[in-house]
């Protein structure tokens, strides 16, 4: 379980490069626009940072309940070490 957890970890590391490469590339982008849909742009800004906040929260909970499971699974086997050792 803990290769799956490690393995997810580097898929946000991941995607948040992605997502810091792709801002950078679209505000490049931006500043070569002509303005007439400056006002737009505004709209097209907000639209992308919410996309993003959203993305790393959902991204945040995910890892969170998969370290919650992680925890969990180890707890589930002390305990059934400590009755194997009880019982014996």
């Amino acid at each position: 379980m803990r290769f799956i957890v490690d393995l997810y970890r580097y898929l946000i590391f991941a995607i948040l490069a992605v997502m810091i490469v792709g801002a950078v590339y679209g505000l490049l982008k931006l500043s070569q626009l002509p303005t007439e849909i400056a006002p737009l742009m505004m709209l097209y800004g907000l639209g992308a940072i919410s996309l993003f906040v959203g993305l790393i929260m959902m991204l945040g909970l995910t890892a969170t309940f998969i370290s919650i499971h992680d925890r969990h699974c180890e707890l589930v086997e002390e305990i059934r070490d400590w009755r194997a050792g009880a019982h014996s």
